[in-house]
């Protein structure tokens, strides 16, 4: 005990001094973190809001795509150029907004604009062909082979258009529920988030995989510290301490 008082009486210098630049890093840091998580609330909390505007504008924009482009809910008007151009004017013009309301970046977003696209392709097609469509006595059209194979594809399309804005739509409010509180949605988790929304949608018996997406965030928490250059910092200041003492 004896000798821990002589050592500490004489390096009590360098103790003070480790002390000092100690808290002083701490403070530092603490108001670094303070500024940082400050920051980041009043960012998520100004685009939370629009976010959910967003969402809402791209699923009735979505919805109001696929009854216009539902061939069992229009009315087409066989030889009538005019009306039948102004109906796929009208679609092309909400295929437009869906597209601008998208990140053109992003993959899954590009997946839904080509399958709009698609859809609003075979469409124009299949009104082409009604226009040279006979009708049966009691006035239905008779669809050709042409007009058949374009119907099937937009039905087809439709659905798979119509999973994959939901479990998108599903994502998107999961995220603004999560960045609501304050926390930062890591793209990594995300990711992990969205594949199993897709694996729930499939399978509504699936069970969510809890302790991988926990491995799946500690990884990235792990990866953010340490390419991170204020740990550098931290790790070079506390070297330096180590050396003085």
């Amino acid at each position: 005990m004896q000798d821990i008082i002589e050592w500490l009486k004489l390096y009590k210098d360098s103790i003070y001094a480790i002390g000092i630049i100690s808290t002083f890093a701490t403070t530092l840091l603490s108001v670094y973190m303070t500024f940082k998580n400050n920051k980041a609330i009043h960012y998520v909390n100004s685009i939370t809001k629009n976010r959910v505007e967003w969402i809402d504008k791209l699923r009735d924009s979505i919805a109001d795509f696929i009854a216009h482009t539902n061939i069992y809910n229009n009315v087409y008007y066989k030889k009538d150029y005019v009306k039948s151009g102004q109906h796929l004017a009208e679609c092309q013009k909400i295929c437009s907004k869906i597209k601008l309301l998208l990140n053109c970046c992003d993959k899954r977003d590009n997946e839904i604009v080509i399958l709009t696209e698609t859809i609003l392709e075979n469409f124009r097609n299949y009104i082409d062909e009604m226009h040279n469509m006979s009708t049966n006595e009691k006035g239905f059209f008779i669809e050709t082979p042409a007009s058949k194979k374009y119907k099937k594809d937009v039905e087809k399309d439709i659905k798979e258009l119509t999973e994959k804005v939901q479990v998108y739509l599903k994502s998107e409010w999961n995220r603004v529920k999560y960045e609501s509180q304050g926390k930062i949605y890591k793209k990594e988790v995300q990711e992990f988030d969205y594949i199993e929304l897709e694996h729930q949608y499939q399978n509504p018996d699936y069970k969510t995989q809890k302790t991988k997406r926990l491995f799946v965030e500690i990884k990235y928490n792990l990866k953010t510290i340490f390419t991170n250059p204020y740990t550098y910092c931290i790790l070079v200041l506390l070297s330096a301490l180590i050396i003085i003492a």
